[in-house]
């Protein structure tokens, strides 16, 4: 059985339906579900976006000490909440090397 086929039998074997399962290699999660996908996919767009947007404003040398606030606080709502959506929908996180002998 390659790897691949072992990282794939075990986001399957997911009986508690948890959108994100641990990592088989250190320590935190991986989407198992489509909706761990979404969430994923959401929150790198809302990180991108931000940083994009931030971006702009400071090639253009148009930054305000209120477009630092946003950009600060955007980023962390961003990270915050992806970090609850883990917590929330996910296994309980672990140092793991391999797959689960249990």
């Amino acid at each position: 059985m390659t790897y691949l086929q072992k990282y794939r039998a075990y986001l399957r074997d997911n009986p508690k339906g948890y959108w994100f399962r641990r990592k088989l290699y250190g320590w935190g999660w991986v989407p198992a579900t489509w909706e761990g996908a979404l969430v994923t996919i959401a929150a790198a767009l809302a990180i991108g976006f931000t940083f994009a947007n931030f971006s702009l404003k400071v090639q253009t040398w148009n930054v305000a000490q209120q477009d630092v606030t946003d950009f600060i606080t955007n980023l962390l709502i961003a990270v915050v909440g992806l970090a609850l959506i883990l917590y929330w929908k996910g296994e309980r996180p672990r140092w793991q090397w391999g797959t689960p002998k249990d």
